[in-house]
């Protein structure tokens, strides 16, 4: 069967018949009637949003957010769309509108290019003016709204090709994922990217089951958001426009189908940039990143076919930034230190992220496909697993790896995949006993992963299972440290100050106060309290690497690492990774 046929998903009727309902409301083949369906998702988005709208509260500025943050305010209230290279427009400008109602101090872009300058400046004028934590708080809550938005098209994807209680499984599993939670309660570029990849897939599948022109537009546009938010989502444009090729009648109607998609694709990223910053860099910015360009074609040829496309200028020095920043870099994760990537790592890091619930839909659940009816199985295998493969295959051969959360938009077509074993799990739990069975170890099964989910807090960033412990060894110091644990830093050592500390703040900030430089300090004085980030100390912590050598007497969040010494610590040069936490009877004193 052709990919461009019509696909019936759950079973469902191919003509216009009501499906059959039983005694309960319920559809055939479906375990649970729509309504109770509902109530359950609306119960786990409700708690969703509780948790993140808690833990937006009570984060600090992350490293990544105070540049985007920036950026997205110089984008709308300064209309300087290219202030900041390193990241896609469209999240930046969600975040900076979230913030207006805050009425933040934005400072005139002077025309350097500097954005370092440029987002110390915004976060201390706010800081000053009272106004930085409630525009922060702001700029993290349109992420908890695609949070939700994605569990609906995953939802919608699932229930399309395998049924509703997949989509049921699919949806559920992703509003409880600790990673998914962790990351939609900051104003991070990972939520949007994911929410536009999934549309991006619907948009095309939509293509696929009924070609036209209008639902070529819509993928075009879908392209065009997608490429709005990650410059490294580039290779998604082959989905869409292969689709649209594949679903036309003839030679000509294919090129013309695909050229929709591209223009479209091309005329939305154009669009945003202008009517964000009609005249675009000027001057020496213009230069700048004129020349972002041209080092980064230097380093890679497909650098320089970018640089050569029509893509807006601030777009493809983004992109430039992005190869010229993929450095061979510390790395850390499973009990190891490395320098450099690794292709294993970030689907890895992905599983290490998710509870065992999860991880077992991640693995075992496309199994499920071959159950699947060939057409179904080939339109999912090849938007789901095309899709992902596109994204993920950058990542693995880049230098620079930065923990699970840039595998967000694969985390949530996995599940989608995943939810194919559904329909078979339930196909064979047939007969009473195998029913009591099955949902004896649905419910234990279910009530386990909403307990590790509820207590992920109250930071979920990093989290990992209790059996996958310490955190910053299993996911990476990158995963758990990304500086939202200043604020309790700072709680901490108001009453033990002085603390020496090492650790990794955001653009703007000052350590946390009551602490200092455990660098300036002269080790034969040290006597008592030091706090270490993780990613701080396996990074960039190798002058005092003799610390990893000694036993943690504690942690702050996920993410820092208490020590107490009685008088001058052994410096001798210590291990890659921090020793396992002091044992019991010896948690007063870090001991080497």
């Amino acid at each position: 069967m052709a990919l461009d046929a019509p696909v019936v998903s759950g079973g469902a009727p191919t003509s216009g018949e009501r499906p059959e309902e039983g005694p309960d409301g319920a559809t055939a083949g479906e375990t649970l009637p729509r309504g109770w369906r509902a109530a359950v998702l609306a119960v786990l988005a409700v708690l969703f949003l509780v948790m993140g709208v808690s833990q937006a509260r009570s984060d600090s500025m992350t490293f990544d957010e105070a540049p985007d943050l920036a950026g997205g305010l110089a984008a709308v209230v300064q209309r300087d769309a290219g202030i900041t290279p390193e990241h896609g427009l469209l999240p930046r400008v969600i975040a900076g509108l979230a913030a207006l109602p805050a009425r933040p101090v934005v400072p005139e872009v002077d025309g350097s290019g500097d954005w370092f300058a440029f987002t110390d400046e915004l976060v201390r004028s706010n800081a000053e003016a009272g106004r930085l934590e409630q525009a922060l708080f702001l700029a993290r809550l349109p992420t908890l709204g695609l949070g939700l938005l994605s569990a609906l098209i995953v939802h919608v994807l699932a229930a399309r090709w395998f049924g509703r209680d997949a989509a049921l499984v699919a949806a559920g599993a992703w509003l409880t994922a600790p990673l998914v939670l962790g990351l939609h309660h900051l104003a991070l570029t990972d939520p949007a990217t994911a929410t536009a990849v999934l549309v991006l897939v619907l948009a095309t599948a939509r293509l696929l089951e009924a070609p036209s022109d209008g639902r070529a537009v819509a993928a075009g546009a879908a392209l065009g958001a997608v490429l709005l938010c990650r410059h490294a989502t580039l290779p998604l444009a082959v989905v869409p426009v292969v689709a649209a090729a594949v679903g036309a009648a003839g030679r000509r109607e294919q090129v013309r189908r695909a050229a929709i998609v591209a223009v479209v694709g091309l005329a939305v990223v154009w669009g945003a940039y202008r009517v964000v910053d009609p005249s675009g860099p000027q001057g020496s910015v213009r230069g700048q990143r004129l020349a972002l360009v041209e080092a980064a074609g230097e380093e890679s040829a497909v650098a320089r076919l970018v640089g050569a496309s029509p893509m807006p200028l601030e777009w493809r020095a983004g992109f430039g930034h992005l190869i010229v920043s993929s450095e061979v870099k510390v790395a850390s994760g499973f009990g190891q230190r490395w320098e450099g990537g690794r292709p294993w790592y970030y689907p890895a890091a992905l599983l290490v992220a998710s509870p065992p619930a999860t991880a077992a839909l991640l693995v075992l659940g496309p199994l499920g496909l071959a159950t699947v009816a060939r057409a179904r199985r080939r339109r999912a295998a090849w938007l789901l697993g095309g899709t992902a493969a596109l994204y993920l295959g950058p990542l693995m051969i880049q230098p620079l790896q930065l923990g699970p959360r840039l595998m967000l938009p694969v985390l949530a077509l996995g599940l989608v995949a995943g939810s194919a074993a559904v329909p078979e799990v339930r196909r064979r739990a047939t007969g009473d006993g195998r029913r009591v069975v099955a949902a004896t170890v649905a419910g234990l099964v279910i009530a386990s992963h909403l307990a590790l989910f509820v207590t992920s807090g109250p930071s979920s960033i990093g989290w990992t299972p209790p059996y996958l412990r310490p955190e910053h060894r299993w996911a990476g110091a990158a995963a758990t440290d990304i500086g939202q644990d200043r604020d309790r830093i700072a709680d901490w050592a108001a009453g033990r100050a002085p603390v020496a500390a090492l650790v990794v703040v955001p653009l703007g900030h000052e350590p946390p106060g009551g602490t200092v430089d455990l660098r300036t300090q002269d080790p034969s004085d040290l006597d008592g309290w030091v706090v270490t980030g993780a990613s701080a100390l396996i990074t960039f912590g190798d002058d005092v690497s003799w610390l990893r050598a000694y036993c943690p007497v504690g942690a702050i969040g996920r993410s820092t690492l208490v020590y107490r010494f009685d008088g001058p610590p052994d410096t001798r040069p210590g291990p890659g990774l921090p020793a396992a936490a002091c044992p019991a009877g010896q948690e007063f004193s870090s001991r080497r």
